[in-house]
Parts: C-alpha cells; sequence; structure tokens
C-alpha cells in the first residue's frame, strides 16, 4: 500500500504541478507577450517597454500571485527583471532554461528560501519557464521565468494528495477484504474436506475390520469343514 501510495501520490503531484504551471503561463503569456517587442530582433528593451511591465506586473492579479519574473534572452542573458540589478547581466543556462527553450514549459515547486526575506514569509514558490514562441514559425525566441506564490497551489495539491491516499487506502482495504474471503471460504472448504476425508477413514477402518472377521469365519469355517471330511472318510 505504502509503495503505491507513494508511486501514486508522486505521479498526482507531477500532474498537479504540471497542470498548475500551464494555466499560469498561459495567462501570464497572455499578459506579457503583447507588450514585447519581436525578440528575434531586438538585443534590449525599451524603456518604454521596461516600465510598461513593471505597472502591468505590479498590479492585478500578477502583482499579488508573481513574487519575481524574468525575461531571458537565448544567450542567457537577462532582459527584464523585477529585480533591477540582474537587467543585462549574463549568466549560464540552468537545466530548466535549457528545457525551456527546447520549446518545454517546466515547472518546479520550490522548497527552499534563497534569501532572508523569503525565510520569514514562510512562503513557497513555484518556479516556471515558459518558452515564448514566434507567431507563424514558433520558434522559440525568449523564456519568461517567474515564481509564483504556491499558497493555492499547495492547498489545491494537499486536497489532491489527501484524496489520493484515500482511495488508495479504500482500494486496498477492499482487495484485503476480497483476499479475507477467500482465505476464510478456503478455510473452511479445507475443514469440510477433512471431516470428509477422515469420516471415509473410520468408514475404510470400520470396513477393513469386518473383513478380517469375515475372514477369520471362513477360515474357521473352511477348517471345520476339513474336519468333518476328515472324520467321514475315516469312517
Amino acid at each position: 500500500m505504502i509503495v503505491v501510495g507513494i508511486s501514486v501520490t508522486s505521479q498526482i503531484e507531477a500532474a498537479v504541478t504540471r497542470n498548475s504551471a500551464s494555466a499560469t503561463a498561459l495567462y501570464v503569456d497572455s499578459v506579457i507577450a503583447p507588450l514585447l517587442p519581436d525578440m528575434r530582433r531586438s538585443e534590449v528593451l525599451e524603456e518604454s517597454v521596461a516600465h510598461a511591465l513593471d505597472e502591468t506586473l505590479g498590479q492585478g492579479a500578477l502583482g499579488t500571485r508573481l513574487e519575481s519574473f524574468k525575461l531571458w534572452r537565448r544567450d542567457g542573458t537577462i532582459l527584464y527583471s523585477t529585480n533591477k540589478n540582474l537587467v543585462g547581466k549574463r549568466f549560464p543556462l540552468s537545466d530548466n532554461l535549457r528545457a525551456a527553450f527546447a520549446g518545454d514549459i517546466v515547472a518546479e515547486l520550490d522548497r527552499h528560501y534563497d534569501n532572508q526575506a523569503e525565510r520569514d514569509s514562510g512562503l513557497h514558490l513555484l518556479e516556471i519557464f515558459n518558452p515564448m514562441l514566434q507567431p507563424w514559425s514558433g520558434e522559440v525566441v525568449a523564456v519568461l521565468e517567474f515564481d509564483e506564490i504556491a499558497t493555492d497551489f499547495e492547498k489545491d495539491l494537499r486536497q489532491a494528495l489527501v484524496r489520493t491516499w484515500f482511495d488508495v487506502a479504500a482500494v486496498t482495504a477492499v482487495f484485503f477484504l476480497g483476499l479475507s474471503v477467500i482465505v476464510v471460504r478456503g478455510s473452511r472448504t479445507i475443514r469440510s474436506q477433512s471431516r470428509s476425508l477422515k469420516q471415509r477413514i473410520a468408514e475404510l477402518s470400520d470396513l477393513v475390520v469386518q473383513n478380517r472377521m469375515l475372514r477369520l469365519r471362513v477360515q474357521r469355517a473352511s477348517q471345520r469343514a476339513t474336519a468333518l471330511n476328515e472324520r467321514y472318510l475315516r469312517r
């Protein structure tokens, strides 16, 4: 049960993470993409674009859901970030970024705190790497990296895991109940067959005794007949 539960919950967690990331990425992409220029030709973002991103990310649903936001170029340069100290800097591409530039939406629940502020908040973050595709060609021209506050996600995940463990426990209970019924029925059958076998053995033993007594009687009768014949012949 434990092995099955762990396997199923791992798959459930991966599926919930993937679905949540896809939904958030679709929403963010629909809001952010119209603000960006042609990323194949833009080496840097104009100040007006950066200002528009600041306003968009600082208000509404994005302002409350996103903890941080970065726009990555394929060479590892950060074109935009809510942390202004990172803008224009270039970093080696992580495995998640490489996967995103390959066209995959990558999501990972980060339970580790990178700084004291995150540690004090006690909030976990859902890190999402969303590839930005060029219209028509489908080419990945940039990657949006954003950290979503995972409070609602973790709540949904806990509920899904609780339901999963309940279902696994229920199925296991039904399985063992069915197995118990089979064992009980088998035990009854064995006891019944054992009683029947003992009865047959007893009957066979009685027959053996009867046959032995009958054989003795036959022997005695034969002996008496022989004796009578001898007496008759002597006369």
